[in-house]
């Protein structure tokens, strides 16, 4: 998978003279899977409270480390999150499908995150981080993330952590309602 940009660049010397370059860039993307969101109306999103009609498609076909089934492209609702994330220009974002939809191979939801991880050079502490939990004994939960690249409108945003949202509900943090156990208050 790749995406092709041409720029054209008008130079002038302290002579006068004038030249035009033409920069071609390919974006490639390895090993990641690929999120393709197109919002309704070329929309962007702006703030966190109102959701915009969208659709998503992810292809895994150049996924080579993990096994996971692509998605077809499928009605979605997204809109941004995040608080201190939010005043950066890479945007985080909420997703949410208009039915239980398993991706990437994790438990059903409708609702899913994209994580920017702007001041994270790495674009990998999130999901590093929650690895470890996983196999940490006395962690109990931890939410399930994995890298990819997201195009929003046709454009590429960049490398995101996709993940499950924390909620209460039996498929994410199962909570005991009612318990007086001090662990699930």
């Amino acid at each position: 998978n790749f995406t092709v940009d041409t720029q054209h660049f008008l130079v002038i010397d302290n002579n006068g003279v004038e030249k035009e370059y033409e920069i071609i860039t390919k974006l490639i993307t390895f090993n990641l899977p690929v999120f393709y969101i197109e919002i309704e109306n070329d929309a962007e999103v702006i703030n966190r409270e109102k959701y915009l009609n969208a659709t998503i498609k992810i292809d895994n076909s150049g996924c080579k480390y993990a096994s996971f089934k692509n998605l077809k492209e499928t009605p979605i609702q997204i809109r941004g999150r995040g608080h201190y994330s939010w005043t950066h220009p890479k945007k985080p974002y909420k997703i949410r499908f208009e039915e239980k939809t398993s991706v990437l191979g994790m438990k059903a939801s409708k609702n899913w995150v994209l994580l920017a991880n702007y001041v994270d050079r790495s674009l990998i502490q999130n999901y590093v981080a929650m690895e470890m939990g996983k196999v940490m004994e006395h962690i109990p939960y931890h939410t399930n993330q994995y890298p990819v690249d997201v195009f929003v409108n046709g454009t590429y945003r960049g490398v995101y952590t996709f993940g499950e949202q924390i909620e209460a509900k039996i498929e994410r943090l199962n909570l005991e309602q009612g318990s007086t156990n001090k662990d699930t208050d």
